[in-house]
């Protein structure tokens, strides 16, 4: 059981919380009040011939008092938690009708996200394959103006051609 409502919660939320725990809370004492009416408020108590066939009118007015006050209780619980449940349903349905809308809008927000989420994936990918090809002429450029001349000769593994152009042709 929740000592306070919890900090994450505000506004109408909150007020939802401490309503559910009114009513949770009325419903026990709904439920004590139903516990003292099933042992104080006895038909035979308030029968209409209840007076006339007592032989102990004391114990008659002690049997009506009980079932009057176990009757009393049960009337104030059960008002107590109409009204309750009352505030907590409204609260509720404030709570789902903001809920549902705020779910509606996420939906679509994340349907039209998908278009744009796609055209940025295919551009990156196209960004790539330049960026590769950038690199790999940078590289033979590099490689064509260096006084190493292993860094110029074409490879013999490949075919002849420089390595560094092959792998960015084979990236696209």
């Amino acid at each position: 059981r929740l000592a306070e409502v919890p900090a994450a919660l505000t506004g109408t939320n909150a007020s939802l919380a401490r309503a559910l725990e009114a009513a949770e809370k009325a419903a026990a004492a709904l439920a004590a009040a139903d516990a003292l009416c099933e042992t104080d408020l006895k038909p035979e108590a308030y029968a209409d011939d209840a007076l006339e066939t007592s032989d102990d009118p004391v114990k008659a007015l002690r049997a009506l008092q009980a079932a009057e006050n176990a009757i009393t209780a049960r009337r104030v619980a059960l008002e107590e938690a109409a009204g309750c449940h009352e505030e907590a349903a409204r609260y509720a349905k404030d709570v789902l009708e903001r809920c549902e809308a705020a779910a509606e809008a996420q939906a679509a927000a994340l349907d039209d996200s998908a278009g744009v989420m796609v055209k940025v994936a295919t551009l990156r990918m196209k960004a790539t394959k330049r960026a590769a090809a950038e690199l790999a002429r940078q590289a033979a450029a590099e490689g064509a103006g260096s006084k190493n001349p292993k860094a110029s000769a074409p490879s013999t593994k490949s075919g002849g051609e420089d390595p560094a152009p092959a792998a960015a042709a084979a990236a696209t």
